[in-house]
């Protein structure tokens, strides 16, 4: 049986989601990392040869309240595009990215293209690394 859930629950698990980029005290705020290689299998799984290259700090707060998605629950990014002053870290193609607490703690991982869109998907070192769309999504089903 497939579990599924009511519209609210999903707004309501998506918002919870949201809520957890602006937790912590370490850092001001949360932040999105981009990475190369292969996406690990999930969230919790470490990184196994993958290259940093370059990272994006959220606004705090980072996401708007969840919405209907209809169907789902759907928060989105604020303060899109979000652009890192300091370029891109590394030469070599963005597959995934991990966003994290301001603790450090990793919340959730993004597929680029599905996920999240960036102004380059092949990211050369020095360019400029600009986050232009990103949501959160919980499916009700």
């Amino acid at each position: 049986m497939t579990t599924s859930v009511a519209t609210n629950t999903a707004i309501a698990m998506v918002d919870a989601a949201a809520d957890l980029a602006d937790v912590g005290s370490t850092d001001a705020n949360g932040a999105m990392v981009f990475y190369s290689g292969t996406p690990p299998a999930d969230a919790q799984t470490a990184l196994s040869g993958n290259t940093v290259l370059g990272t994006i700090e959220f606004a705090n707060p980072a996401y708007g309240a969840g919405a209907d998605a209809a169907p789902g629950g759907i928060a989105t990014l604020l303060s899109v595009p979000i652009i890192d002053v300091d370029g891109i870290d590394a030469t070599a193609t963005n597959t995934f990215a991990r966003s994290f607490d301001r603790d450090n703690n990793v919340i959730a991982q993004f597929i680029e293209g599905t996920d999240y869109t960036t102004n380059a998907a092949a990211f050369v070192t020095g360019a400029e690394l600009e986050l232009t769309t990103h949501s959160l999504t919980q499916p009700e089903t």
